[in-house]
């Protein structure tokens, strides 16, 4: 661990021996002086012997893991292991011989920690005789080596006791045997680990070989260098460190957390085992990095580690973040053989802006290097203290990402004609660590992560950015961060082959796919109302009548037809007849208030209106209400409508306050019902809950589960079906598969619905809960995903069980024919673990009705596709999984969901600013009764006016559908702003 490390002029030898020389009590006075007198800098770089007369204290590092171990008592996460596999006889009696002379030679090996009458914790180093080895044999056991070594690592120390190095011989057959090593990581670190190993090494070549071994006692040890930091301290030479610190961490920002990921380390049941290595070869740009530090008048480790600031900006989206980077501190004579505690950890302030290149981060690191040098000395529990970050149980509180890079190292020559250790450490603090060993020659690197905290095949990949990274800024260090595209080409087309569906069915209309189950299975039940079942060929044929007379009436290709009609017998009918005269059918609720019926219908121009009665709101479009007479006329006959005609409308909420028109065309409907039909694992025997209102696009799911599988569609009565009286209709009928919002499901009770094996939700986040209530044995859970612009849906999840584990139910894998890119601002693919924004390919909608720009603004070429093709740009933000799942994080802007239903704050806003006594209106989202969101209205009066929030709620239900009319409204004097003049939506009240 030999990053950066305090370099200065070492002083004169006889002004350092002179120094050595005093008591501990004339150093501190001294050091006053020198504090006092503003010369800290000349406080000489020695570890003078400690003042016998002084008790040992533990050092500041100790304190702070000797604090470690008290929020998480006999944790192994602070245990240093290695074991030596031998194949040649090896003789026990030599290897504790060799454990017990360096155990003499370093007290710090011998370390028992003790009370003192004022509560202070003291050391001291008894004799604990020769070192014995724990014996273990696995001949006959069924265990593997490896296996006794993880459990031999995981096992705590006990620190009270002392005995702080442990070890075990393992014989593992007839020939193998294995000799594993402990140290507790208070008295030593990795460096400390390498001399350990080495003089143990040295001593038992020797001592095989006849030979007296030629270790030294070390002239320091490490109670002096305990004992010298206790003066600095003491003496207020850290003061000056930590003002430095002070102003350099001034408001520091928040921890680090990878999109999807975070942290586990407040789960109290949380693995402080799971480390992993993951490595990677920087060698064949290690010329270029060199280079690149030469030009800039830099080092290797300040381009390493900006890379680094730079991959973690990128990963986790900050702009201004703290990175550690340990150092070996072991500049003062002496120290490079002792055993014990003595790195430190140094934090480096990054702010990394997109529009900052890659050459200015190089030239401000560079700047503040000299001053992070000079105070690098200071016990990292002293600099966490002066910043004073927020803390969390089991994180580093300043740090989570932590860069080495390593180019020197003590001697291991023995160890490696000895034999090559496999070394283990079980855990820490942080969430990444990374390591570039640099010896000159080559220079590998390697990722260690703690797996509560990261997926390791995610990390894997960032470890390829990484490498992409260093080429591209070491090509063109000019490079704005911005313009850095940190994903090499082969993982972008991995990620976009990962996040295709399979190739889509020749594409078919939905009157045309119930007309080929009619065919082949003519007598199979398609609809059951509750009163009566019709066929497949029944159904086919009251379609084709009811078609021939809306085609009497006007409907045809390029037309629209609006259905004013609630959910029941005639609704599903009335869709397919629209649909198979090749007009696209409009869905209107009857219960929405006449003003916006009226409203949409003007905007929209349908050439017919089809209702359940007369509908004043029509103005001079005709009417029908369909009778009798309407299913006995002649069938229609002509062909089915051309895929890529327009199959319905379906009004979402507008952000300019007017709702828009999503007109989806019929290609992409029988490729969603091939994939609802296989995903959910539907088939003839099923019955399919028509559960979704028809305004609402799980409607159209529900008629895609159904006769993409020849299953039965079930017709509930109208209305809102919630609770028990949901439960009763799903027990009743006998349904076995449903697509519902896990807002509706949250009123079921969990123990209703015994013949419900296929249960989907969507349209809005799902909570993990819900899954644990809902998937049990022998029934399929799963999580869908898809705005109405992308037909529906485009990605399923897998069948999910209970106790996933994520704090987030998965969106899963794209459908058939889907194309989803998970994209950055500059339309480039993200990495795994990564942000991106969503962006939509494959079976979209065409547009929004009658507005072209809106359309623009949202629909844009696809670079990824055939020339062409087209995206959608969604808006939502979610990461993605090795593997290609899907994970929602939010939205990029105000738009949510209400209870399912898309939801635009302005068009809220809207209905209540077109009060008069309104002068200004804002709505948003708030968490309401029993956790769930709810919508809120802010208003400030119009001038001479006082808005009463009861006549503008009602004023808003004229106005809006009922799932968006505001819970509460609340009356401001005026809205408060920020410094950039605009609403401070973070300031409004609680209702």
């Amino acid at each position: 661990m030999t990053a950066p490390v305090r370099q200065g002029q070492r002083p004169a030898a006889s002004l350092a021996d002179r120094f050595s020389a005093l008591t501990g009590e004339q150093r501190v006075k001294l050091l006053r002086k020198l504090v006092e007198s503003g010369r800290v800098r000349d406080v000489p770089a020695v570890v003078p012997p400690r003042d016998p007369a002084r008790p040992v204290r533990l050092s500041p590092a100790q304190q702070d893991l000797w604090a470690y171990e008290s929020l998480y008592p006999g944790t192994p996460a602070l245990n240093l292991c290695c074991a030596y596999h031998f194949e040649d006889p090896v003789e026990v009696a030599h290897l504790e011989a060799a454990l017990t002379l360096v155990q003499k030679h370093h007290d710090i090996l011998r370390t028992r920690v003790t009370g003192t009458p004022d509560g202070e914790l003291q050391v001291d180093f008894p004799d604990f005789g020769p070192f014995v080895l724990e014996r273990d044999d696995l001949r006959g056991t069924g265990t593997t080596v490896h296996q006794a070594f993880d459990a031999f690592r995981r096992r705590p120390f006990d620190l009270d006791r002392g005995r702080l190095m442990r070890g075990r011989f393992v014989r593992v057959d007839e020939r193998r045997t294995t000799l594993m090593l402990s140290v507790h990581h208070a008295i030593a670190d990795w460096w400390s680990f390498d001399v350990l190993q080495n003089e143990f090494a040295e001593a038992y070549l020797a001592i095989r070989d006849g030979a007296e071994p030629r270790l030294t006692r070390p002239a320091v040890q490490y109670a002096d260098f305990s004992a010298w930091q206790g003066e600095l301290e003491e003496s207020g030479v850290f003061g000056e460190r930590l003002a430095f610190w002070r102003r350099y961490l001034a408001d520091p920002p928040g921890p680090l957390t990878a999109p999807g990921h975070g942290s586990a380390a407040d789960d109290p049941d949380r693995d402080p085992d799971g480390i992993v290595h993951i490595g990677f070869d920087l060698d064949p740009d290690a010329a270029a990095v060199r280079a690149l530090a030469r030009r800039s008048g830099t080092t290797v480790y300040g381009v390493l580690m900006a890379a680094f600031a730079v991959l973690a900006h990128r990963v986790t989206g900050a702009e201004d973040m703290v990175l550690g980077t340990p150092v070996a501190n072991r500049a003062a004579k002496g120290l490079d053989r002792v055993i014990g505690y003595v790195m430190n950890a140094v934090p480096t302030r990054w702010r990394v802006r997109p529009d900052s290149s890659f050459a200015d981060l190089l030239a401000v690191f560079a700047a503040d290097f000299p001053g992070l040098v000079a105070n690098a000395d200071l016990p990292v529990g002293r600099i966490v203290a002066a910043a004073a970050p927020e803390r969390s149980i089991g994180r580093s509180p300043l740090f989570q990402w932590v860069f080495m890079h390593l180019t020197q190292q003590p001697s291991v020559s023995a160890v490696r004609e000895f034999a090559e250790p496999e070394r283990i450490h079980t855990g820490g603090e942080h969430d990444l660590v990374g390591v570039v060993k640099d010896s000159g020659d080559a220079m590998i690197g390697s990722f260690e992560i703690r797996t509560d905290t990261f997926s390791p095949e995610a990390v894997a990949r960032w470890a390829e950015c990484y490498v992409e990274l260093l080429r591209q800024v070491t090509a063109d260090p000019a490079l704005r961060v911005a313009d850095i595209d940190i994903v090499p080409s082969a993982l972008r087309e991995r990620l976009l082959g990962l996040a295709s569906g399979s190739a889509a069915a020749q594409p078919v209309s939905l009157p045309e796919l119930v007309a080929r189950r009619a065919a082949r299975t003519p007598d199979a039940p398609a609809l059951d109302t509750g009163t009566h079942i019709l066929t497949y060929a029944q159904l086919a044929d009251r379609v084709d009548r009811l078609a021939g007379t809306l085609a009497r009436l006007g409907a045809g290709p390029g037309e629209l037809v609006a259905l004013v009609r609630a959910r029941g017998t005639d609704w599903p009918v009335t869709a397919l007849a629209v649909q198979r005269t090749g007009a696209a059918y409009l869905p209107l609720d009857p219960e929405h208030p006449a003003e916006r019926l009226r409203r949409t219908l003007a905007d929209a121009g349908p050439v017919l209106v089809v209702a359940d009665d007369a509908l004043p709101a029509a103005g001079g479009i005709p009417v029908l209400v369909p009778g009798p007479e309407s299913y006995e006329g002649e069938p229609l006959t002509t062909p089915y409508p051309d895929p890529a005609a327009p199959a319905y409308v379906i009004h979402t909420s507008g952000s300019t306050g007017t709702p828009k028109g999503v007109v989806v065309p019929h290609s992409g409907l029988a490729a969603l019902a091939e994939s609802l039909a296989d995903g959910l694992d539907l088939a003839s025997g099923d019955r399919v809950l028509q559960l979704g209102p028809p305004t609402f696009d799980i409607s159209v799911a529900d008629l895609c589960m159904a006769f993409g599988s020849g299953a039965t569609l079930v017709l509930p009565p109208a209305g809102l079906l919630v609770g028990d009286d949901l439960a009763r209709v799903l027990t009743r009928r006998r349904v076995s598969a449903v697509m519902t919002t896990p807002s509706v499901l949250a009123t079921v009770p969990a123990g209703a619905c015994p013949d419900l094996r296929v249960l989907a939700v969507g349209a809005e986040a799902c909570p993990p809960e819900l899954v644990e209530r809902w998937a049990t044995a022998g029934r399929r859970f799963h999580n869908v995903y898809g705005p109405t612009e992308a037909t529906v849906a485009v990605t399923l999840s897998g069948p999910l069980a209970r106790g996933h584990g994520q704090t987030r139910t998965p969106l899963g894998r794209p459908l058939t024919g889907a194309h989803v890119r998970l994209l950055d601002d500059r339309l480039r693919p993200v990495a795994p673990g990564t942000q991106g924004e969503l962006y939509l390919a494959g079976p979209l909608a065409d547009g929004y009705l009658h507005r072209p720009a809106q359309t623009a603004e949202r629909f844009t070429a696809d670079p990824y596709g055939p020339p062409g093709t087209r995206m959608y740009r969604t808006g939502d933000l979610a990461w993605q999984d090795d593997d290609g799942t899907l994970h929602y994080l939010g939205r990029t802007d105000d738009q949510v969901k209400i209870r399912g239903l898309r939801a635009e704050p302005a068009e809220i806003a809207a209905a209540l600013a077109e009060h008069p006594a309104v002068g200004g209106a804002v709505a948003l989202v708030r968490e309401g009764r029993a956790g769930r969101p709810q919508l809120v209205g802010y208003v400030v009066p119009a001038p001479g006016r006082t808005p009463d929030p009861a006549t503008l709620l009602t004023h808003a239900a004229e106005r809006l559908p009922a799932g968006l009319v505001p819970a509460d409204v609340v009356v401001l004097d005026t809205f408060p702003l920020t410094s950039n003049g605009k609403i401070d939506k973070a300031a409004l009240p609680a209702p």
